[in-house]
């Protein structure tokens, strides 16, 4: 039993270092592409066998590639977001070719550009020129994508619980020293009649409503995707070099309560009209986004990022609040209810004294009528 104990504090304590040096790489580093170590994974069989679908490994930052080295990197022309290819050659002004272990023809054979240093985003971390795999770290990271997908604030506080309760029975499974204690301490009427008070379920209420709020305004904040293609001969569907063009794209309010919505270009080439949408209940709202295509032509993704606050202030002051900080209207919104849970927490603590004749009034009868029922 002892050594399950241990087993288990120590997979807990991974688990929670693991946690902690991930959020101070999201913090240091906003986006995998800027970390200098980062876990990553290849989707298709182009690196076969060196890298199998799916397989993970390590990639690494660093100033200089060499031949030989397997990199992931941003195409231009190609589909894929992310590629992971081997450097096979370099041009006469030091650009690089890629090809994929199991294709045939190279990268540039296949309309992709000679990369250019700032496309590629590092190399595989490799011990005597053999990249260290995990494997099937893709298909972990694809079913953990899928359930973060479908969280919302009530599952993650399920969990909370799960774990906390799970963690108090193994404790007093294991920890026979818990036991004997638990078996002497009786717990007072008195010790639990002030969670009995009316203020106490208000603060509960207020607490759980004013998590559940800030919870589900947090998670949906996210990006949104522009992908166009610029060529070179006008035409075509698609714009060309240097060309201004406009996409129009549509949000749809699905919730009952009403919100804005500020939409940021996170590209200079990139400008929205209207930037703030007010969104009504059930309603969609349509935006209109201009782009600047770049002088290269190629396969671009462009992204707008997407806050959304609860409609409970001005536009105006919105706007305002949201030049300073994006977290500051969040604070303006909802401090009336953060504020109200700290008055009624010390309303609580200093009536107590007072109510207690009156709440034990009622809960001593409660506790003889339940003991008569049992």
């Amino acid at each position: 039993m002892e050594i399950l104990k241990k087993v288990l504090k120590i997979i807990t304590y991974i688990i929670v270092i693991g946690l902690i040096i991930n959020f101070v790489l999201i913090i240091v580093y906003k986006d995998n592409e800027s970390r200098p170590i980062s876990l990553w994974y290849v989707y298709s069989e182009s690196m076969e066998p060196t890298i199998m679908t799916n397989d993970g490994f390590i990639l690494i930052s660093s100033k200089n590639y060499e031949i030989g080295d397997i990199i992931t990197f941003k195409p231009k022309v190609l589909e894929q977001p992310y590629v992971t290819h081997r450097i096979i050659g370099l041009t006469m002004d030091g650009k690089y070719i890629t090809k994929g272990d199991n294709n045939i023809m190279t990268d540039q054979q296949g309309g992709e550009p000679p990369l250019q240093q700032d496309q590629v985003i590092g190399k595989a971390l490799c011990i005597l020129d053999k990249p260290i795999i995990l494997p099937k770290l893709g298909l972990l990271f694809q079913k953990l994508q899928n359930v973060i997908s479908k969280l919302n604030i009530f599952t993650i506080i399920s969990i909370i619980i799960l774990i906390y309760t799970l963690g108090y029975v193994l404790d007093m499974i294991f920890n026979k020293e818990t036991i004997r204690k638990n078996k002497k301490k009786k717990i007072r009427l008195l010790d639990i009649a002030p969670f009995f008070d009316p203020v106490f379920f208000v603060i509960c209420m207020m607490i759980i409503i004013n998590t559940l709020f800030i919870g589900q305004t947090i998670k949906s904040w996210k990006t949104e995707d522009i992908s166009y293609i610029v060529v070179s001969t006008k035409g075509l569907p698609n714009p060309v070099s240097g060309e201004k063009f406009e996409r129009t794209n549509s949000l749809e309010n699905s919730t009952i309560i009403p919100y804005y919505t500020i939409l940021e270009p996170l590209d200079s080439n990139m400008t929205i009209n209207p930037r703030i949408l007010s969104m009504p209940p059930k309603e969609k709202v349509d935006y209109v986004v201009s782009i600047i295509a770049p002088e290269k032509t190629g396969y671009y993704v462009q992204k707008i990022g997407i806050k959304i606050y609860p409609k409970l202030i001005s536009q105006k002051l919105l706007e305002q609040l949201y030049s300073i900080n994006t977290l500051i209207p969040l604070i303006i919104v909802f401090s009336p209810g953060i504020i109200l849970i700290i008055a009624l927490y010390f309303i609580w603590i200093r009536k107590w004294e007072i109510n207690r004749k009156i709440i034990m009034d009622w809960l001593i009868p409660l506790r003889i009528m339940l003991r008569k029922l049992v």
